[in-house]
């Protein structure tokens, strides 16, 4: 399938549902194959490719949770930091947990993402205020279904 279709297709299922605001379907060599058209402004994702590390590191997240965990850091005399978590949208999403080894959760204020792996690709999906996390992760997560159904 051309990349128009899949963008059709995740236009279609996902952002049209209601409960995302962002979409992005990714291959596990770094090939964008669709996103939102929203996403164009995105320094990670507003190539044909997205960078050979950032991709690694959510690669690495789900083969192995603690190296992509946000984990708050207290030391004395300076404020906290938070080490792990990924940049998107310009904005450093905090992960919360990973499901499965197939779903990365993340949070940046009222934003929030799911970062689904499939067999060959990576799902990312963003919800926003007006969105309902609950949602906008069921709906998705049959979405998914229907990924791996077609080999992906």
């Amino acid at each position: 399938m051309s990349e128009d279709t899949w963008t059709d297709v995740i236009q279609r299922e996902v952002i049209e549902q209601g409960n995302a605001t962002h979409c992005a379907l990714i291959s596990d060599d770094g090939s964008i194959w669709a996103k939102s058209k929203n996403f164009s402004t995105d320094p990670i994702l507003s190539q044909e490719d997205c960078p050979n590390d950032w991709l690694q590191s959510l690669l690495d997240g789900f083969n192995d949770p603690e190296t992509i965990l946000s984990q708050v850091i207290l030391e004395e005399d300076k404020p906290p930091s938070v080490s792990g978590g990924f940049y998107l949208l310009n904005k450093h999403f905090i992960v919360t947990h990973v499901i499965k080894d197939k779903v990365i959760c993340a949070k940046n204020g009222v934003m929030g993402c799911f970062l689904y792996k499939t067999n060959q690709a990576i799902l990312i999906v963003v919800y926003g205020i007006s969105n309902e996390p609950g949602e906008s992760y069921l709906e998705t997560e049959s979405f998914v279904q229907y990924l791996m159904n077609q080999g992906l």
